[in-house]
């Protein structure tokens, strides 16, 4: 299974992450931009592979 999330810019200071399993989304959430670090460690440590990152 190829795992895969994005960090994109949502709103003022929160960003929305997209997580995909094999090319079909899965989850989709948006988390201020302070939380933005601790949601990747959860999904890099669920075997997910970051694909891009909005600064």
């Amino acid at each position: 299974m190829y795992k895969t999330y994005e960090v994109i810019s949502a709103y003022i200071k929160e960003k929305e992450i997209k997580a995909y399993e094999d090319g079909r989304r899965v989850a989709d959430i948006v988390v201020s931009d302070c939380d933005v670090d601790g949601a990747c460690k959860i999904l890099e440590a669920l075997g997910y592979q970051q694909l891009y990152r909005a600064r």
